[in-house]
């Protein structure tokens, strides 16, 4: 379900405390994907960047109701 999908959208409430579990849950996963990828090679983060932009892409799209097609997307990346 997309944020805006939710009954009570725009007018949320929530508990400050599950907020802050969530973000530092967030920050412990992020930190450990830097660290991975800080190891990879150059041509490698350089893949995964595109990799990562291509989801987002494709996912944000996805909210309009689109459907994009990854190698047409990436087609575009790589142009």
């Amino acid at each position: 379900m997309w944020i805006w999908q939710h009954p009570g959208w725009p007018d949320f409430e929530y508990g400050a405390s599950i907020f802050l579990d969530r973000a530092k849950a967030f920050y412990r996963a992020a930190e450990r994907l830097t660290g991975r990828v800080e190891g990879l090679s150059d041509a490698d983060q350089t893949d995964a960047l595109i990799d990562l932009m291509l989801s987002e892409a494709i996912t944000t799209s996805a909210i309009e109701g689109e459907t994009l097609d990854r190698d047409s997307v990436r087609f575009l990346f790589a142009a």
